[in-house]
């Protein structure tokens, strides 16, 4: 569950005043706006990328404002996702499990899971069949509890059927 209470947040020329937001657990939730509105802020302050200049951001029940990202077990994926171009799909998901002290067992059981549940079995040593934006979602699906997706439809699901 993600808790959003009056948060402001000044940014350059820009600023977010008082908003409030509730996402309960399993529900989808979309912000929409026109460019420039403040979508982005919005959540990278929920992924800690950013703090609030007041207000409070509660995820699962856990007050988490001014924790850094790797403490709020969000997965976040920009529009624009940069892979590391000397490694291959599975090993780009990895990185991030291994970031967060998994063990190798445990990340093989993750990854297995994820490519069986999304039916990529056979091209995850390639990676040929997969942007990296999907890729930055797979990577996401693996490792956070709550994720957040930049623009998702834009690059990573253009047609809006997968």
């Amino acid at each position: 569950m993600i808790k959003i209470k009056n948060i402001t947040k000044k940014w350059k020329n820009f600023a977010l005043s008082n908003i409030n937001l509730e996402v309960e657990k399993g529900e989808y939730f979309v912000v929409l706006g026109p460019t420039g509105a403040g979508k982005t802020l919005l959540l990278e302050l929920i992924a800690g990328f950013h703090y609030p200049d007041k207000g409070k951001i509660f995820i699962n029940g856990k007050d988490v404002t001014y924790l850094p990202p790797s403490q709020r077990e969000i997965g976040f994926v920009y529009q624009d996702y940069m892979l590391f171009p000397h490694m291959n799909v599975k090993d780009n998901i990895a990185f991030g499990l291994r970031m967060k002290g998994l063990k190798e067992e445990e990340i093989e059981e993750r990854i297995n899971l994820l490519a069986e549940t999304c039916k990529i079995k056979g091209i995850l040593k390639k990676g040929e069949l997969l942007t990296p934006p999907k890729i930055g979602v797979l990577a996401s699906l693996g490792i956070e509890k709550v994720k957040v997706y930049e623009k998702p439809k834009v690059k990573i699901f253009p047609t809006g059927k997968e």
